[in-house]
């Protein structure tokens, strides 16, 4: 079983997906906001980190993972919009473990 390094909340992360442009089986999830991800303590790296994923041994297409997190992040942010974005300031970001998630 892998272990977890950390998430994102596309709610309190603002993000952007995107391909690889050197490697068309990987992608790349990065900060939408100039001054980088708001609370990067759920995470390793600092506010400008990004994250680089592999799809090239995954049973699902590069195109179809980029696509589905664009999603994702779409509706966060609508969600983030609709709720307002100072609701999601207030709420503590934390790092979880395996055993949080199961």
């Amino acid at each position: 079983k892998g272990q977890a390094k950390g998430c994102i909340n596309f709610l309190m992360h603002k993000a952007s997906v995107r391909r690889d442009e050197r490697n068309p089986a990987a992608f790349i999830i990065s900060p939408a906001e100039p001054q980088g991800w708001h609370d990067p303590s759920s995470f390793t790296g600092n506010a400008f980190r990004s994250f680089f994923f592999d799809a090239s041994e995954s049973e699902v297409a590069c195109a179809h993972w980029v696509s589905t997190i664009a999603e994702n992040i779409r509706f966060a942010n609508l969600a983030a919009e609709q709720l307002g974005a100072e609701l999601f300031r207030q709420v503590r970001v934390f790092k979880p473990s395996w055993d949080d998630l199961e």
